[in-house]
């Protein structure tokens, strides 16, 4: 596939959480950008170094009419990508390749579907939040989403989560913190650990179910390991790496 090239304008920084920052461009040549929601967007950039350096990121929302895309970035001490976009200044225009991906949610088929993210990783299903909802106006289809972060205050987009869980009785939206303190009061959409833990609660069907895997690569193998255990074929499982296993 041939990618285009699009230069894009930055708008405006809204801090997610401490660590995690979303970004608004406006598509400056947008009438060949073709988003599916689920894809990700990669920009070139400069390191610390002065040198070209091309990084990757989700894209949470498009809204076609206006040509603005909203990108979701985890600052990196010291990270080139990160570092980069923080200093950027305000109508500043960048060179964007994309969107690419095949991470997209499969309305075709019927059933459950369950979408794990992990980190950032839980980016690809807000901008994916239309289509599940259609999915669900059949109430014989369902979807789980499990976010997993370390600490409550990582915790994104949770009020979107929220909102499409009090519209539809069938949307589930669960949190796992694999570092909060456990003693604490947890909400209602909490549990303490990891996400891989909550598979031995869902009663997983390789024929109904249809699971999604975005984010942490050492959750995404060993969710694989145990989805494999109990027959999840390669075509009923979705998968998407933020980067590569040390």
């Amino acid at each position: 596939m041939v990618y285009k090239d699009n230069n894009i304008k930055f708008i405006k920084k809204v801090d997610l959480s401490k660590r995690v920052f979303l970004m608004e461009f406006k598509i400056l040549n947008g009438d060949n950008f073709i988003f599916y929601p689920g894809q990700f967007i990669a920009l070139d950039l400069l390191s610390t170094n002065g040198e070209k350096i091309r990084r990757s990121y989700s894209i949470s929302n498009y809204d076609k009419k206006e040509k603005i895309i909203e990108l979701v970035i985890t600052f990196i001490e010291n990270g080139n990508g990160s570092n980069f976009l923080c200093s950027l200044k305000e109508g500043s225009v960048l060179t964007a390749i994309g969107p690419r991906g095949n991470f997209l949610f499969k309305k075709e088929n019927p059933g459950r579907h369950i979408l794990v993210g992990t980190g950032t990783g839980i980016v690809p299903y807000k901008s994916m939040l239309t289509e599940i909802s259609n999915f669900l106006n059949d109430e014989k289809n369902s979807c789980i989403l499990i976010q997993g972060v370390k600490f409550r205050e990582d915790i994104i987009f949770r009020e979107d989560f929220e909102k499409l869980s009090n519209d539809k009785k069938n949307f589930l939206f669960k949190v796992y913190l694999s570092r909060e303190n456990n003693h604490e009061e947890k909400k209602s959409y909490e549990s303490f650990g990891y996400v891989q833990d909550y598979f031995k609660e869902l009663n997983l069907n390789a024929k109904r179910d249809t699971i999604y895997l975005c984010g942490n690569p050492y959750m995404i193998e060993d969710s694989i390991n145990i989805l494999s255990e109990i027959n999840f074929s390669k075509e009923k499982i979705v998968t998407e790496k933020y980067f590569k296993k040390k």
